[in-house]
């Protein structure tokens, strides 16, 4: 039992109606569910770090095109007001993903709920909110070919990511073991994508590991 603690392109498969619905399905879970992971194990701090290592865009649900691990860190407040109570006290979290390829990194905020798990040394959550990107818009590049006379001529090509726009929508599901009450392991996956309001809408995945220290 759980308790309170435009067209399909290249890439992205999931439909787009599908998306809307678990991102609004799982906001709906926060007030329905209660409050978030029951304190009487988790610490009660403030503020708690996440830091890690992803894989970087691991086509979970889009094609991948790009590589390396990214170094994640993220900080989560918790913030206790009429508003976020009434949506399941989640806490805002404000986090990065930097590349070590030098390729896509992502800068990104949100709203993150956690619920216990069976005991309470075991939690899931999930988070939902919008990202910063430095990746490429278009995922057509400008390349030189050479035809059979030897003259050499160019063409656009799908040959990278194409983000669509700057600021883009992210959603992550994690699951965590409480190692003691202020330090735990979790994994998690997340997606970010514009949702289709461009026609460009390549997306990208990661997993990774990361700890957490509450303090």
């Amino acid at each position: 039992m759980l308790k309170p603690t435009s067209n399909v392109r290249r890439g992205f498969l999931a439909p787009k109606a599908s998306r809307k619905t678990l991102s609004v399905t799982l906001l709906a879970l926060g007030p329905t569910m209660g409050c978030c992971a029951n304190d009487t194990f988790r610490s009660s701090r403030p503020f708690e770090l996440r830091s890690g290592v992803r894989y970087h865009d691991a086509g979970i649900v889009t094609t991948r095109y790009e590589s390396g691990v990214d170094l994640n860190l993220e900080m989560l407040f918790d913030v206790h007001n009429a508003t976020l109570n009434s949506l399941g006290a989640p806490r805002p979290h404000l986090g990065l993903s930097l590349n070590s390829e030098r390729q896509t990194d992502v800068y990104y905020s949100g709203l993150t709920w956690n619920f216990e798990l069976f005991t309470p040394r075991l939690e899931w959550g999930f988070s939902l909110g919008a990202a910063y990107h430095t990746g490429h818009l278009s995922g057509f590049k400008t390349k030189s070919f050479f035809n059979s006379f030897g003259q050499e001529y160019r063409a656009e090509v799908i040959d990278q990511k194409g983000f669509g726009t700057r600021f883009l929508f992210r959603e992550s599901l994690f699951l965590g073991f409480q190692m003691t009450e202020n330090q735990g392991i979790y994994l998690s996956a997340d997606h970010i994508s514009n949702a289709y309001l461009s026609k460009t809408n390549d997306g990208m995945d990661t997993v990774g590991i990361f700890h957490v220290l509450r303090f």
